[in-house]
């Protein structure tokens, strides 16, 4: 899905989406530099304009960011993967 595609899915349902706390650009940042790699830009758009929801898959940017550093060193979880939410025995949500 492109990121226009993605976008317009989002509006169309926006009573999904409607979220709290938008990210600001700051945090957004720190969290690339924390993970030193880029968000997908998709996601730094919905968490950024939307902020959290339902739908969003992150229940917070800080503890994505602390799951997926933990995972790399606890588990050998590849760089090129973000947590986006760690349920612990239920399992991590991944982004590649």
């Amino acid at each position: 899905m492109t990121g226009d595609a993605f976008r317009a899915m989002v509006e169309a349902n926006a009573p999904w989406f409607a979220g709290v706390h938008p990210e600001p650009a700051s945090a957004l940042d720190a969290a690339e530099q924390a993970i030193g790699l880029p968000l997908h830009p998709s996601l730094r758009w919905l968490l950024g304009s939307h902020g959290y929801s339902a739908a969003c898959g992150v229940d917070s940017l800080d503890e994505a960011v602390a799951a997926t550093l933990r995972c790399r060193s606890a588990l050998g979880l590849p760089a090129r993967y973000v947590v986006l939410n760690d349920w612990c025995d239920a399992g991590v949500v991944v982004l590649d």
